[in-house]
């Protein structure tokens, strides 16, 4: 899925990666936000087979080069049927003040250059955006 860097901007949605059925890790494209310091994301589980295990990150683009680092790692998801999740990376962030069974949040600074990482632990099928 890597393309140019597509550039959002800040304070307005946009989709990280489409919709579809996946067995295998997701790279979204590379985001150029330049003041963006936190990311709120909304993970909408449509339908699943067996217990798909997802693990959302982010990455920050290295200075020179075209080489990333993980910057943030949301817990393992453990999918069983359709839903959503919420998931903050926000510097200062507390964890404490991110409520409900499906939402997580991170401390941790959104860097200029990022791209989202989708990681299955399996082959089990997951449809998602």
């Amino acid at each position: 899925m890597a393309n140019a860097s597509p550039q959002p901007k800040l304070n307005e949605p946009f989709e990280i990666i489409s919709s579809a059925a996946y067995t295998a890790t997701q790279t979204s494209d590379e985001y150029n936000v330049p003041g963006m310091q936190g990311i709120i994301m909304f993970l909408d589980v449509t339908a699943e087979s067996a217990t798909p295990q997802l693990t959302i990150s982010v990455e920050a683009k290295m200075p020179k080069g075209t080489t990333y680092e993980q910057v943030c790692a949301f817990t393992q998801l453990d999918l069983s049927g359709a839903a959503q999740y919420l998931l903050i990376a926000a510097p200062g962030l507390l964890a404490a003040n991110v409520n409900g069974s499906n939402a997580e949040g991170l401390a941790c600074y959104l860097p200029p250059q990022f791209r989202v990482v989708v990681t299955a632990a399996d082959s089990d099928s997951a449809t998602y955006s």
